[in-house]
């Protein structure tokens, strides 16, 4: 449980790092091919500078057994589009969400939470308590912990462009893959991201980004928030040792990266993991986790415009906001 702690801090102290801060770096020198490492760096740069832009993707987190089965952990579907972004610098991989006007939809089977600003007002909407905040800004709507998990989640994926996250990238091949009605050209990287440790309990040292923890932060987070499906918590470790603060397992990953946009189409990624079992959190065997993100829209160009709306459903309550209830506690 100590390190699962230490693992909830993580992203509220990096989420934000993911949008302003340099990616962690491993001691391993890159042993990129020179194309491998043009199509990244061009990915890179193009995030950097996207103004606008609509992605919508179906998140799929499964397990296999030592019998060849696949059992689904998770799946959500994604939006995340903005308008008017500003360019960014240094090492971020992902332009911040611009809260002037932008929209993020987390669905599962199980419930939808939908956050939107126009411009002017912002809005949070929960379908399982069919209930919804209002503020002017984004922070008015969203509590720390929580908004800083479901950032993580949309930014999970584009968070691996980080200078050096990658390691041994190498060209293997060009793929045309459908997204929603189109075929796009792509490049198909090959890498991994070498295992990082997390930080002991009094550290100094500056925590590991999300993308460097890899499958373990997915798997760990979409638990947690109960996003997983529905039967028993199991929770996946990077450690037999539940206490244990050394390296987790590499993740090996794959990018179809657009070849006309720049921009990531597809991605599949893998590590090995433990099971937890849900009453008494032993670890059990580890099996091979696998993540596959598949886009239906990816448009770099002005979204459109009924994105940044919102209007309550039907029998939808109001509630206080998460800025009053700060305010309360002060």
């Amino acid at each position: 449980m100590v390190s699962l702690i230490r693992l909830v801090a993580v992203p509220t102290i990096l989420v934000c790092g993911l949008q302003s801060g340099p990616a962690a770096q491993s001691n391993a020198k890159s042993q990129s091919r020179p194309e491998a490492q043009a199509v990244l760096d061009k990915a890179r740069e193009t995030y950097r500078r996207l103004p606008d832009y609509h992605f919508d993707r179906l998140l799929l987190l499964q397990e296999s057994s030592g019998d060849g089965k696949v059992a689904k952990i998770a799946e959500l579907t994604l939006t995340l589009a903005t308008q008017n972004a500003k360019p960014v610098t240094g090492d971020t991989p992902w332009p911040p969400i611009n809260l002037d006007r932008f929209r993020l939809r987390t669905k599962t089977r199980q419930s939808e939470l939908v956050q939107v600003c126009d411009g002017r007002t912002c809005w949070s909407y929960n379908s399982r308590t069919n209930e919804y905040m209002k503020g002017n800004t984004f922070r008015d709507v969203s509590t720390s912990v929580g908004g800083s998990m479901v950032m993580g989640f949309h930014l999970f994926t584009f968070s691996i462009l980080g200078e050096g996250t990658i390691q041994e990238a190498r060209a293997v091949r060009d793929e045309e893959v459908e997204v929603g009605k189109e075929r796009r050209k792509c490049d198909v990287i090959e890498g991994q991201i070498p295992p990082a440790a997390l930080p002991r309990p009094g550290d100094s040292q500056k925590p590991p980004s999300l993308a460097s923890l890899g499958m373990f932060w997915l798997a760990s987070m979409l638990t947690m928030q109960g996003l997983t499906e529905e039967g028993p918590a199991t929770r996946y470790s990077a450690w037999a040792d539940e206490s244990a603060t050394g390296l987790g397992p590499p993740t090996r990953v794959t990018l179809w990266i657009d070849q006309t946009t720049h921009v990531i189409v597809r991605s599949e990624m893998a590590a090995q993991l433990y099971k937890r079992g849900p009453s008494t959190g032993q670890a059990g065997e580890k099996v091979p986790v696998t993540l596959t993100d598949r886009f239906t829209t990816a448009v770099v160009g002005v979204p459109p415009e009924d994105l940044f709306r919102f209007t309550p459903p039907d029998g939808a309550k109001e509630v206080p906001n998460a800025a009053s209830r700060r305010d309360k506690k002060h």
